[in-house]
């Protein structure tokens, strides 16, 4: 049994609001591809903007180079170019540091840590923050043991889903969380939440 499958079967035993949101949203596609480096890139370009706003960025990026740029493009590339895609000048420079941390062999080394140790390396790259580091174990590498609290759009989702008076704050997410027993699939939780709610 695949762990999507087996974490799937665990959060509808154990949380009957999460149990009807996955009767929502029907069979998990998560697909990670094995690979950091594209995650990352994809989510520094999506700090702080809607959903919209950041796919349109990305478009831009990945129809300037033909498809996600590599390592040696983003280095090459004069900023400029990039802010014309419409980027700030923090995110070339974040989109760089990975770059960086590709070519040295650093994701590499990260992708083969367990969840926290791999979270702790992720924010100490430039532009990476513990949002983007979640968002980037989760989609690249599938790790469903994570819980990115500061996530406006999974409070909003959580809120929506149990009913709350007023959108959860990280605290009380992460208790929400253990109190009904997400772990150690929260990840797995949230991508389901981010579907069906936000």
């Amino acid at each position: 049994m695949s762990a999507i499958l087996h974490g799937t079967r665990h959060l509808v035993s154990v949380d009957p609001v999460l149990a009807r949101t996955i009767v929502q949203v029907g069979a998990c596609t998560l697909q990670p591809n094995g690979s950091l480096y594209p995650e990352l890139l994809e989510s520094i370009v999506s700090q702080q903007l809607s959903v919209k706003a950041a796919e349109t960025i990305w478009g831009r990026i990945k129809e300037h180079y033909g498809g996600t740029p590599t390592p040696s493009q983003l280095l090459q590339t004069p900023e400029d170019a990039l802010r014309s895609c419409g980027l700030a000048s923090s995110k070339v420079r974040g989109m760089r540091a990975v770059g960086e941390a590709e070519l040295s062999g650093e994701l590499t080394r990260i992708a083969s840590l367990s969840t926290p140790e791999a979270e702790e390396s992720l924010v100490k790259l430039r532009g990476v923050g513990p949002w983007t580091a979640s968002v980037a174990l989760l989609f690249g590498l599938g790790r469903l043991d994570l819980l990115p609290v500061s996530d406006l759009g999974l409070q909003r989702g959580v809120q929506r889903a149990y009913g709350l008076s007023k959108r959860p704050n990280s605290s009380e997410l992460t208790k929400l969380a253990n109190d009904n027993s997400w772990h150690p699939y929260a990840g797995l939780a949230t991508w389901y939440i981010w579907k069906a709610w936000a």
